[in-house]
């Protein structure tokens, strides 16, 4: 969480109207905290970012994390994949960890 503070703390202009208190109230449930850690696990740059009135937690890593790369979107496009398929898929990842999208923070 000092990881994600930080970069919230250095780039106010993803999220001008937020306070780092509102934040850390709303990642005081166990599960997204737990995301929020398996973003930076893996290589990502999670931060808040104002979208739509509200917030999400966006990975802003200019390039995909190494540990999420060579993967499929879903499951059907790994299914495709006859050569070198990948182990998993971006949707499949996310259901693992109970991730669920285009949900406000």
């Amino acid at each position: 969480m000092e990881a994600l503070k930080e970069r919230f703390l250095a780039n106010m202009d993803r999220h001008p109207e937020a306070s780092w208190e509102d934040v850390a109230e709303k990642l005081a449930d166990p599960a997204k905290a737990a995301v929020v850690a398996w973003m930076e696990e893996t290589g990502g740059e999670p931060d808040v970012v104002a979208l739509g009135g509200g917030w999400a937690i966006v990975d802003c890593s200019k390039e995909v994390p190494a540990g999420r790369r060579s993967i499929c979107y879903d499951q059907a496009a790994r299914l495709k994949r006859k050569k070198f398929p990948p182990e998993s898929s971006a949707q499949e990842l996310l259901k693992v960890r109970g991730v669920r999208t285009k949900l406000p923070l």
